[in-house]
């Protein structure tokens, strides 16, 4: 999977998913942390001299850390329509969570 940092891009991503260059589907936070650090290393402003290095990373950290927390990337899911690729719980009449 190629790694592109969002320095080198010539506008703002999107979505926390493009920023990883993920597809916006469910992903496993360990993955998304290995991509994080592969990618902050390149483009954290004390080793990156690009005057767009720090909004990069804080993009970066930013969607790190909506992918990383399971309930915020299922969050994330929602609200971009791709309903289909999450856990989905309902809660049952006695308020217990049921899977769906």
């Amino acid at each position: 999977m190629p790694i592109r940092s969002p320095a080198r891009r010539s506008s703002t991503p999107k979505s926390s998913f493009e920023c990883f260059d993920l597809p916006a589907e469910r992903v496993d936070p360990e993955l998304v942390r290995s991509l994080y650090l592969k990618i902050a290393v390149k483009i954290h402003p004390d080793k990156n001299t690009s005057n767009l290095a720090t909004r990069a990373f804080q993009i970066l950290s930013e969607s790190f850390e909506e992918l990383h927390d399971e309930n915020k990337q299922n969050q994330l899911l929602r609200n971009s329509g791709n309903s289909s690729n999450y856990n989905h719980r309902n809660k049952t009449s006695e308020g217990k969570e049921e899977e769906n």
